[in-house]
């Protein structure tokens, strides 16, 4: 169960006390944990890439997959070191339970129009780093004061591939997409799609 699995886990602490290491679930071959490892190699597993992209048959478990990493980040985070976005077509049903958690940047985002404006404030993270002559979040926040440091931020969009079947969407929000997945690590955003 993955209570068995969070009373065995490690914690993964960068240089700004954010764990970076999330359980997944259990390997295969050997039964140690399996960790979705953001910021350094982790639990015997290499780094993983910035970005996650959870795929698989209607059915298969994704939400309850996302859900569980949601959980993770804030049961290792305190809600000052980490945030998380949600944006969810499906009217936040799967995450109802999770929207009270002190991680969650705002309610969960359910329409295309505020999830446009989601992914394009993001990028506001840039201009306060170029303001601030700083090329990653550490570093920003350790020029910063303390009430003016950012949190790393974790943006899950479910159901992604569904809108961006719409025209309209996809040409809003596929080039800030493409953007923040070349700068967002080093601004302290990990999307999950």
């Amino acid at each position: 169960s993955l209570w068995e699995l969070w009373a065995r886990r490690g914690v993964n602490r960068n240089a700004s006390g954010i764990n970076t290491s999330f359980v997944l679930g259990l390997q295969e071959i050997n039964g140690l944990t399996l960790y979705l490892n953001l910021g350094s190699e982790f639990g015997g597993l290499s780094s993983h890439e910035p970005h996650s992209l959870v795929a698989g048959a209607t059915g298969s478990g994704k939400s309850v997959l996302i859900q569980a990493l949601m959980l993770d980040i804030a049961a290792t985070n305190a809600p000052a070191l980490a945030k998380i976005a949600l944006i969810d077509p499906k009217m936040g049903v799967d995450y109802s339970a999770l929207e009270a958690l002190p991680h969650m940047r705002e309610p969960i985002v359910t329409t295309r129009e505020r999830a446009k404006l989601l992914l394009e404030e993001l990028e506001n993270r840039y201009r306060r780093f170029a303001a601030a002559r700083a090329r990653d979040l550490s570093t920003y926040n350790s020029k910063s004061a303390p009430d003016e440091r950012l949190p790393m931020l974790f943006v899950v969009h479910d159901e992604f591939a569904d809108w961006m079947l719409e025209d309209g969407y996809k040409q809003a929000v596929g080039s800030a997409v493409q953007r923040l997945g070349v700068k967002a690590r080093a601004a302290g955003i990990h999307l999950v799609f």
